[in-house]
């Protein structure tokens, strides 16, 4: 296999990937990554917001600020 065969997605971009010349391809595949980046940014964030949210909710007891008694 070829490293322009592992980067491309589909048949489609494939084929048209291979039928264009070595620099149009490369671009081709180049575009395929910057695609592929805004959903793998989502994903991270979503993550790391879960894994904060977790963080949180698993702090001893002793640690939270007391919310019942207010002191006036």
């Amino acid at each position: 296999m070829h490293a322009a065969s592992l980067v491309a997605q589909c048949v489609m971009c494939y084929r048209t990937a291979a039928a264009q010349q070595g620099g149009r391809a490369e671009v081709m595949n180049l575009g395929i990554l910057i695609l592929l980046a805004a959903p793998g940014l989502v994903l991270a964030a979503l993550g790391v917001l879960i894994w904060r949210r977790e963080l949180s909710r698993r702090k001893p007891v002793a640690a939270r600020p007391c919310e019942t008694s207010a002191v006036r």
